[in-house]
């Protein structure tokens, strides 16, 4: 039988029926009893019942009460002063009843019982009101399969369970999945005698790691069970790709390959987009195959997820996965190997990014994983590396040059080809020798007590649990003689104990880099950029979060007047009446918070505004415009004053820089000869030093920073001829081009290395991410592209990092001698433009003395 009930009666009434007691009365008056009025009395199903049953005299007198009849469907209580309790069996609804004997003894004056005893009885009626109960389902499978290292791969789910309602008929229920805010619907299976329910996780809208439960509604109440945690993805898709064509495009094999998302989504705020990509698998099981594949992708995850700086990877990454459905060994980029030094290195070199960008058109970082036993290899930002036990740690390690701007820790071993000074352009290694003065200084607790350099914390030793140390500097150092221990053990003999517990992750200045084993160094003793630690330590996680920061959009902007966009500050007609800035940003304001200045004075009134407009200052001075990014989380702590092109980590990010190589000018406290600074505009070109606050007002036009964290402008207003109106500002030209993605472009591709360059095609096409090359030429960009017009006049140039730079995996070959090495790259696509008419195109160097020689010209 169904009960009825309204379903929207949520609110719980519990009646109590007070009938107070009273003695009293005198004269002649025979000695009565009154019962209760009201014998009625109601509750709720599954509800237990209290009230208080009162009879009255018109004589002093004690009263006492007792059950007769019991109730038939609930548990009774009644005590002789007439407290009653009453318990309806489980799910019991509709009426009972009990019987009461009401009994009082008059009291003489002395409140002694006389021989006057009143007896009577009634009958008490209860009324139980259905309620609706919730489902109850219990899930049966066994799902401790289900764990943070497992992957949901299929588009469902199905588990045993055993579901019961009883108030609702089973074929009545709907079935879903919870799994945090997301949920996703299921059905039941009605034939089987085995009860299960399928979960269909195709509905799932966004990916990540999750505790699924599964659930039974009947409209209005749930009954779950179960934390199925585990991966599971979303927007699975089987795209069909075109490889191995021959040079016109044509002729091409075809390979079906999944792409989908392992966390996030495409709605996602967070602006990394990390790739994964599956390299010649095999099967469905053992070495090599997809499975093997998703458990090293998944422990690479974990070991980011997991990491101090994982917080960082889960707010700000969405991460995809590419690989081969039929899982028949296939390499759809052909990695290969034997094309270095090293034999057992692979090419990667050879990688299409552009195949990437096909499959994937906004990937910022992309993995291959490959079952391919060899050497891991790195060349900005693609990294191959081989399905094994140590997969993880090698990830981590390489994300941190991709992302974090972090550089090697470890010994070379080996002859070095570069200057000491190529430490200081990494977040986490420097040539500075004092603490005071080095980039991190910020996060030595105590200046004075320097981790790796004064004494009583300088002896470091990686220990282990017989005694013997390895310290890089020198191995015969007595194991009594450690100031600190990087492991303990639970060992009398060697226990590892330090006396500041801290001391093994304690940020310092600890000497020995990559890039030199003396006058280098590293913030702290071990960490991931070295080898055998987990940590990338307090430093690199800043590291971390200024890449992840930057890839918000916030160094993305244009320059706007009076609805006039993207203008040039060159042009004196450019400014009217105000400036905009708009900058291409996403962010939660809970963990950012974007902020503005003029002449360094912050404008509360703009905070966490992308679009900022500014107006004409009535006297037409000189003034400063600018905003930065500041982290609320706390994993970034370096002060930053958008006006100082030196004070954030150096000026490393920075873009504008001049030369200087005299340690007597040079405002370096490092050996860095690249000095970050102001890009000025006069009227006869660009300057870039940083004295233009000491310039003559009529001496310039404009200046600007870019990019720690935000950007920041100076105007010289008086510089700029004010419009009357506005359609004088339609007639502006030689406007500022800036690309973004899906902008319309010339897409030029090219075969790239330090020595040559090939000219492949020029097309116009819609530019993707990996494209999108930097206007703006900076002290890290080894190298530029160049394009001429037809008389070989420079028109437009590109700044394009060192992308032949590849980087060797140190773990597991800590003997080799060589670490780096320069690599060419075939398909290197770049996007100007559509108005540039560029004839041809050159590659060139960055020279000792600060100028770029062309290293080879091609026609387009």
């Amino acid at each position: 039988m169904i009960k009825s009930y309204n379903k929207n009666y949520f609110l719980l009434l519990v009646s109590t029926f007070f009938i107070y007691s009273c003695g009293g009365g005198g004269g002649s008056e025979p000695f009565s009893l009154t019962l209760p009025a009201n014998n009625n009395l109601s509750l709720d199903e599954d509800n237990d019942f209290n009230t208080t049953i009162r009879a009255s005299t018109n004589h002093p007198s004690q009263i006492e009460y007792t059950i007769l009849s019991d109730t038939s469907n609930g548990l009774s209580n009644l005590n002789l002063n007439g407290n009653y309790s009453y318990s309806p069996d489980l799910n019991f609804y509709g009426n009972d009843s009990f019987t009461v004997q009401v009994r009082a003894f008059r009291l003489d004056s002395s409140n002694v019982r006389t021989s006057e005893v009143l007896t009577r009885n009634m009958i008490i009626n209860l009324k139980i009101n259905p309620v609706n109960d919730a489902p109850i389902l219990q899930i049966t499978s066994d799902v401790s399969s289900y764990t943070d290292a497992s992957l949901v791969f299929n588009d469902s789910v199905t588990v045993d369970i055993e579901v019961s309602d009883v108030d609702n008929d089973i074929d009545t229920l709907s079935f879903f999945g919870q799994l945090g805010s997301q949920t996703i619907g299921g059905s039941l299976d009605t034939i089987s005698e085995q009860q299960q329910v399928t979960i269909n996780l195709s509905e799932l809208s966004s990916a990540g790691l999750f505790s699924m439960a599964i659930c039974a509604s009947d409209g209005d109440l749930n009954g779950c069970d179960g934390n199925l945690e585990s991966y599971y993805i979303s927007d699975k898709q089987i795209k069909t790709i075109d490889y191995n064509c021959d040079e016109d495009g044509n002729n091409c094999s075809q390979s079906d390959q999944y792409l989908y998302y392992l966390i996030g989504d495409a709605n996602s705020s967070a602006k990394t987009d990390y790739i994964f990509i599956a390299d010649q698998i095999n099967g469905l099981q053992g070495d090599g195959s997809s499975e093997d594949f998703r458990q090293r992708l998944v422990q690479s995850v974990n070991r980011l997820k997991d990491s101090d700086a994982g917080t960082l990877f889960q707010d700000y990454f969405n991460v995809l996965v590419v690989e081969e459905v039929a899982s028949t060994g296939l390499s759809l980029f052909d990695i290969q190997q034997d094309c270095y030094f090293d034999p057992n290195i692979y090419c990667i070199g050879n990688v299409d990014r552009n195949l990437i960008s096909l499959i994937y058109s906004n990937w910022d970082v992309a993995s291959f994983l490959t079952s391919v036993d060899g050497r891991g290899v790195a060349q900005g930002s693609v990294n191959i590396q081989p399905l094994s036990n140590r997969t993880a740690e090698v990830v981590q390690h390489e994300l941190g040059h991709s992302h974090a701007f972090l550089g090697d820790e470890y010994d070379s071993g080996g002859e070095r080809t570069f200057d000491l000074y190529y430490a200081d352009f990494s977040v986490n290694t420097t040539t500075v020798s004092d603490a005071n003065l080095v980039k991190w200084s910020h996060l030595i607790d105590d200046l004075s007590y320097v981790p790796g350099q004064t004494e009583g914390i300088k002896e470091y030793c990686y220990n282990y649990s017989d005694g013997g140390v390895f310290r890089r500097e020198y191995d015969d150092l007595p194991y009594e003689d450690c100031d600190c221990y990087i492991n303990q053990y639970d060992s009398d003999d060697y226990p590892g104990t330090n006396e500041d517990p801290s001391c093994p992750t304690a940020t310092g200045l600890f000497e020995a880099t990559y890039y030199g084993e003396t006058d280098t160094y590293r913030s702290r003793w071990l960490n991931v950029m070295w080898c055998c630690d987990d940590e990338y330590g307090e430093v690199n996680v800043e590291g971390f979060a200024i890449g992840s920061i930057l890839n918000q959009g916030f160094d993305d902007f244009i320059i706007s007047s009076n609805n006039i966009s993207d203008i040039n500050l060159e042009d004196a007609s450019a400014l009217n009446n105000s400036i905009t800035f708009n900058v291409n940003a996403v962010f939660d304001t809970n963990k950012i918070e974007l902020k503005w200045f003029v002449d360094g004075v912050e404008q509360i009134e703009f905070s966490n505004q992308t679009e900022v407009t500014f107006a004409r200052p009535a006297d037409n001075s000189i003034k400063s415009y600018s905003w930065s990014a500041e982290d609320l989380t706390g994993k970034l702590k370096a002060s930053n004053n958008s006006l100082d092109p030196l004070d954030f980590y150096e000026g490393l990010f920075e873009q504008w820089y001049y030369y200087d190589d005299d340690e007597n000018t040079n405002p370096n406290a490092s050996l860095n000869p690249y000095v970050s600074s102001w890009q000025w505009y006069s009227s006869d070109g660009y300057y870039y030093d940083n004295s233009v606050d000491q310039r003559p007002s009529d001496d310039f036009m404009f200046a600007e920073l870019c990019c720690s964290m935000g950007a920041a402008l100076k105007i010289n207003w008086s510089e700029y001829n004010q419009q009357s109106t506005s359609s004088n500002l339609n007639n502006i030209t030689n406007l500022k081009k800036v690309i973004r993605n899906d902008s319309y472009v010339k897409i030029i591709n090219l075969d790239i290395s330090n020595k040559s360059l090939k000219v492949n095609s020029v097309r116009t096409n819609s530019v993707v991410k990996n494209q999108i090359k930097n206007t703006r030429i900076s002290k890290k960009d080894i190298y530029t592209l160049t394009f001429y017009n037809n008389e070989m006049e420079p028109i437009y140039q590109l700044g394009i990092g060192n992308p032949f730079e590849v980087r060797v995996q140190h773990i597991g070959f800590e003997k080799a001698d060589n670490f780096m090495l320069d690599v060419p790259i075939k398909n290197y696509s770049v996007a100007i433009p559509i108005d540039i008419d560029a004839s041809f195109v050159s590659i060139n160097k960055r020279t000792k003395d600060n100028r770029y020689n062309i290293v080879s010209l091609k026609e387009l």
